[in-house]
C-alpha cells in the first residue's frame, strides 16, 4: 500500500519550460500600449465630465436667473469674468469657477465697459433677455446653448 504519490522527474528540456526572453518583451510592449489606450480614454472622459458639469451648473444658473426675474420682477444676470475664471449670478449669490480645461465664450451680450474682461447675459421682469450665444469647449469639441431675446427660451441644439 503506497500512502504517498510518486513523483517522477520530468522529461521535459530545459527550452519547452517557460517563455523566452523575446515573448515575455513582446507581452509587456502589449500591455504598455493597452495601458496608454486606456489612459487616454480616462483623460478624454474627464475632460467630457468637466464639460457636462459645466453645462448642468450653467443650465441651473440660467433657469434660477429666470425664474427669479420674472417671479420677483427685476433683472438678474450672469456674469461671465474671464479673467477670474467665474460664472456668477450676483443677484442671488451664486458662483461657479470654470475647471481649467473648459472654456465659456458668451457671443451677442454686453461687455462690462471699456477694457472690462466681463460679459453679462440679463434676464429681465418681462421674461425676455438681452439675447446670448453661450458656448462650453473641452478638448476640442464645443457644446452651445442659444438664449431667444424675446422668448428668453434656451436651446441647446449643440448638446449630446
Amino acid at each position: 500500500m503506497q500512502l504517498l504519490p510518486r513523483f517522477e522527474p520530468s522529461t521535459a528540456c530545459a527550452s519547452d519550460s517557460g517563455y523566452t526572453l523575446l515573448e515575455m518583451l513582446v507581452a509587456l510592449v502589449i500591455a504598455g500600449l493597452a495601458s496608454a489606450a486606456i489612459g487616454n480614454a480616462i483623460t478624454g472622459t474627464f475632460a467630457r465630465n468637466s464639460q457636462q458639469t459645466t453645462l448642468a451648473r450653467l443650465d441651473r444658473m440660467m433657469a434660477q436667473a429666470r425664474t427669479t426675474a420674472t417671479r420677483e420682477r427685476r433683472v438678474v444676470s450672469i456674469m461671465l469674468a474671464e479673467n477670474s475664471r467665474t460664472l456668477a449670478v450676483p443677484e442671488l449669490a451664486l458662483s461657479y469657477d470654470l475647471p481649467s480645461d473648459v472654456a465659456v465664450t458668451f457671443t451677442g451680450v454686453e461687455a462690462g465697459g471699456p477694457g472690462s474682461s466681463m460679459t453679462a447675459l440679463y434676464f429681465l421682469a418681462d421674461g425676455s433677455t438681452t439675447g446670448a450665444r453661450i458656448a462650453v469647449t473641452a478638448r476640442g469639441t464645443t457644446i452651445d446653448r442659444t438664449i431667444g431675446w424675446v422668448s428668453g427660451r434656451v436651446d441647446d441644439r449643440g448638446a449630446p
